[in-house]
């Protein structure tokens, strides 16, 4: 069942800065609850950043401010559900603008898409995984280890935030921080398991299958377009 009438576009970021991506959603959201925007899907990479959720806890940050700014690494504090993780080149990131009602029966649904999509792309390059809600993202299973992460912030019913899809990226990074407050299992990516795949081609697969899960028809729409 598709509830969707308002488009549904997406904007390729390409490398962007975190507090410029967070400014562009909570733009495109503000505009979403006012009825007068459009539901996007964001893709973009981060240049090194460690962000803290909602139920995040110091401990899980391993060093001190000062040796992640010697790092070149940023810390922000964000509305999202989740504890501390990472992003960083070579991590495809999404995030959603989406009225939710539109496209899903609830937040649960909503997530467990998100969830779909993630394991459909990365099962498509031959990599077992699953979805979990419990330890929201998707895991490969033998060794368990997170490929991706879910974590998303509703306000008046729509959705801001959303995935991050390791890729090529250096996972060296994971270890500065207990990634989503989790020790007991580790982070992977698909180059970690012998996938080779350009950024581009993972976007691509991406919004296949985000179109498919969600039954929409998504528009690519440039950023100019959408600051007009």
């Amino acid at each position: 069942m598709n509830h969707l009438f308002t488009p549904f576009y997406y904007v390729d970021l390409g490398v962007i800065k975190y507090h410029k991506a967070l400014q562009l959603q909570q733009a495109l959201r503000e505009k979403r609850i006012q009825g007068t925007g459009s539901n996007y899907l964001l893709l973009l990479e981060h240049p090194p950043i460690i962000t803290l959720g909602r139920r995040s806890h110091k401990e899980n940050l391993l060093f001190s401010e000062r040796v992640y700014k010697e790092r070149g690494i940023e810390l922000q504090k964000v509305d999202r559900g989740g504890d501390v993780t990472f992003h960083g080149p070579g991590q495809l990131v999404g995030y959603v603008i989406s009225k939710i009602n539109e496209v899903s029966e609830s937040v649960s649904e909503f997530v467990s898409k998100l969830g779909e999509v993630l394991v459909n792309v990365v099962k498509g390059f031959g990599v077992k995984v699953v979805f979990s809600h419990e330890l929201p993202g998707v895991w490969t299973i033998d060794p368990q280890k997170k490929i991706a992460a879910i974590g998303l912030s509703i306000k008046n019913g729509v959705s801001m935030h959303g995935f991050a899809l390791n890729n090529t990226i250096d996972l060296s990074y994971f270890d500065m921080i207990v990634p989503c407050g989790i020790k007991k299992y580790g982070v992977t990516s698909l180059q970690r398991e012998g996938v080779v795949v350009s950024m581009e081609d993972l976007k691509e697969k991406l919004v296949q299958e985000f179109a498919k899960r969600f039954n929409v028809q998504l528009e690519e729409k440039s950023l100019s377009k959408v600051l007009s």
